[in-house]
Parts: structure tokens; C-alpha cells; sequence
């Protein structure tokens, strides 16, 4: 089955930029924006507070001021080279965390935001998107419980991938779309989600919660987002 990845270039046309050097503009400035990098924020930290998340001086949660538990933010172009990260808790003066992270020209990356109310943990996985076939689909699964032991996804009863560890992603692997996508977990049946995938649809599947004990607040969860 013939397979491509998804072009950075066509990312250019459909988000906003994200200019982070102070000194260029759109008027007047040489640079070659098929050479740039791109984000996208999963928010996977179970508690109701939301998030700001700063990359430079650049607020990238301003298109989602209410970044809540369990949402998501579409890809943002950044120029590569070495940024900061820094993540703020709602009403707090300090940042909860703030690193620094590598980004190169022409990848394009997803960072999973996980941990509970006194750290936050921020997994930066590179997206190698397969763009399948008419007729197919491309899924990964992505587990963001800390609780959980390594999971593996059933789909329609069959394992995705192997095993996948907090904090870890599996590849993505075409399916078929022909009919809707039962999906559960190696270690535990009982969580479950099913949906119907689009033909050359892009998803990723994230495990995300606090825990299954009677103390959770945030039961673990099988969600869908679209790529």
C-alpha cells in the first residue's frame, strides 16, 4: 500500500504563523518559510484548572484561552532552532514548568502535556504522518495515564501495536475505513470508545486520566483527535 508523509508545505496554507522574531515581517523579509517547523498541544493534565502555554514570548493557547483537561490545539508553524517552553497554570504568577526544546525545519511535532497538580511532565513526539490511501485511514496510540501499566490498542479486538508505555506513542498504521473502529485496551477491557474513521482521516488515540481507583477524579479515557 503505497504511502507518503504529510508535507510540511501544506501546513503553511491551512494554520496561522507564528512568528516568534521580533525583527521580520510579512512585508519585508527573505526567509523561506517552506523551512519552518510546527506544533500542536494536547492537554492530558487531570485537573479542571487550564493551561497557558508560552513558546518564547509567543502565547500559543491564545487561540484556546480555556485550555483545558482533554483539549487539544491544531498545529502552529515556529520558526526551528532551540525555543523555550514555558507552561502556566491558570491564576499562577510562576510557570509550572519552562525548558527548552528543539525544533527542526520541515518536522512538525505534537507535545503531550501530562501530570497532576504539583508538576507538569511535556513528551515532545515527532509526527511522521502517513497520508494513506482512498479508502484508508492512519492511527497511532498514544498513552498519557502515569497509573497504567503499558497498554496495547485493540481495534475491532485485534492489537494495534505492541504494548505502549506512559508517555510513549506507537507509529501510525493504516486501516480500513469500511466500518466504524471498536477500540479498547490489552490491560482493560471495560475502557472502551468506537468511531467512525473518514477515508485518509489522521488520528491519534490518547489514553488519558488520573487513575481507576475510587479517588479519581478523571476516570481514564479513550479519546479521538484529529491530526
Amino acid at each position: 500500500m503505497h504511502k507518503l508523509f504529510l508535507s510540511l508545505s501544506k501546513l503553511i496554507f491551512i494554520v496561522p504563523l507564528l512568528f516568534l522574531a521580533t525583527s521580520c515581517s510579512l512585508e519585508n523579509d527573505n526567509y523561506d518559510y517552506g523551512k519552518l517547523s510546527a506544533i500542536s498541544l494536547v492537554n492530558a493534565v487531570p485537573e479542571e484548572r487550564p493551561l497557558e502555554v508560552f513558546i518564547d514570548r509567543s502565547k500559543l493557547t491564545e487561540v484556546n484561552p480555556a485550555f483545558g483537561y482533554g483539549e487539544h490545539i491544531a498545529y502552529r508553524n515556529v520558526y526551528p532552532g532551540e525555543r523555550s517552553i514555558s507552561i502556566f497554570k491558570a491564576g499562577e504568577g510562576d510557570a509550572t514548568l519552562a525548558g527548552s526544546f528543539l525544533f527542526e525545519a520541515g518536522k512538525i511535532y505534537s507535545f503531550f502535556i501530562s501530570g497532576g497538580e504539583k508538576e507538569l511532565h511535556v513528551q515532545q513526539i515527532e509526527d511522521k504522518i502517513l497520508v494513506p490511501e482512498s479508502g484508508y485511514c492512519s492511527i497511532r496510540f498514544v498513552h498519557m495515564v502515569k497509573s497504567m501499566q503499558p497498554q496495547a490498542l485493540l481495534v475491532n479486538n485485534k492489537e494495534l501495536s505492541t504494548a505502549v508505555a506512559y508517555k510513549e506513542a506507537s507509529d501510525f498504521i493504516s486501516l480500513n475505513v469500511n466500518s466504524p473502529l471498536k477500540l479498547s485496551l490489552s490491560g482493560n477491557k471495560n475502557i472502551t470508545h468506537e468511531f467512525k474513521p473518514t477515508s485518509q482521516g489522521v488520528y491519534t488515540i490518547l489514553l488519558q486520566g488520573d487513575g481507576i481507583g475510587d479517588g479519581a477524579r478523571f476516570k481514564p479515557t479513550l479519546s479521538v483527535l484529529v491530526n
